[in-house]
């Protein structure tokens, strides 16, 4: 028994140094901080935090030049600063998300962030409609509305210590869900707000998963306190979701067309009827003669809210440290 036990790791070993040799073999023409066998860099990317993230990058880009490396165990990381290698990058079309990325699914589906091929492109192109600068102009006085309540907010600290990433993440979660989706979420006013806390817990546990190889299997994962708390974070976003889709479905089917919006039509208590959210984009755009699943609309608004509400606190924090 134990000699066809060494022999199957044996095999198992040498198909696996196989499959992965390609990948090893670009990893070590990138410079980056020492591997361990088996392990890679484990032992420093768990020590990131979502907080001092930025800080982190920038510490290797400092020492490792503009591209470098880590590695998760045996899946290699490239971390891209060059204007030339991310265009390079961004228009190759072989390229897929990491298998990492694809921890994100139980929140974002299968929308733009993780899918590739075929939906990708169907998607992003009935997706740009919505990003078209005169769409976009129509939110600066809602974004400034939100920016103004963020001010009022900092003004009652009155020059106490806080933790400006709180007040941020709630401004720009409010700014991006009335956009997005026609709905005031109003969490800055209201701290106990459950769509902010389920929202700011799922972004953290996801983070602390795709940052720990130990939970890379769902197998395990599914197995611990973690995966709970994150499915009852995900009910609360996605029933949020499927109400704001049934109000915005109703105030769609007043007008005389589902395919077109009329400035002037009566809306649901608390959903924007002035102006086309990317929400109404995904409700009355079809692809190939078929509109979206309901599936497909939760999957592409959450990416971006996920994706947008990550990348502007990010921005501001560096913004206001900078000032």
């Amino acid at each position: 028994m134990s000699l066809v036990l060494v022999i199957f790791l044996t095999f198992a070993a040498c198909y696996f140094i196989h499959a992965k040799w390609p990948v090893f073999t670009v990893g070590r023409r990138i410079r980056g901080p020492r591997a361990l066998p088996l392990v890679g860099n484990v032992q420093m990317i768990s020590r990131l935090k979502p907080e001092s993230l930025f800080k982190s990058v920038a510490e290797f880009r400092a020492k490792y030049c503009e591209t470098y490396r880590l590695w998760l165990g045996p899946e290699l990381w490239v971390f891209l600063h060059s204007p030339t290698e991310t265009r390079e990058a961004l228009h190759d079309t072989t390229l897929t998300r990491p298998v990492t990325f694809q921890q994100l699914s139980v929140l974002i589906g299968n929308g733009l962030l993780i899918s590739h091929g075929k939906q990708w492109e169907t998607h992003r192109r009935a997706l740009s409609p919505a990003f078209h600068v005169n769409i976009l102009n129509t939110f600066a006085p809602v974004i400034a509305q939100h920016g103004e309540e963020l001010v009022r907010k900092l003004h009652t600290t009155e020059g106490s210590p806080v933790e400006v990433s709180d007040y941020l993440f709630a401004c720009v979660l409010d700014a991006i869900i009335e956009t997005s989706m026609g709905k005031q979420l109003n969490s800055l006013t209201d701290p106990h707000n459950r769509y902010l806390h389920a929202f700011h817990k799922t972004s953290e546990l996801l983070f602390k998963r795709m940052t720990n190889p130990l939970l890379a299997l769902d197998f395990i994962f599914q197995r611990t306190n973690m995966y709970r708390e994150l499915s009852a974070s995900i009910a609360v976003i996605y029933q949020l979701m499927a109400t704001v889709i049934d109000e915005r479905i109703a105030a769609l089917k007043q007008q005389e067309s589902l395919v077109s919006i009329a400035i002037t039509a009566p809306a649901e208590e608390g959903i924007c009827k002035q102006r086309r959210t990317l929400l109404d984009t995904l409700l009355t755009t079809q692809i190939g003669g078929e509109v979206l699943t309901r599936s497909e609309i939760c999957d592409e608004v959450n990416t971006f809210v996920f994706a947008v509400s990550n990348l502007h606190r990010i921005t501001q924090i560096l913004l206001y440290n900078c000032l």
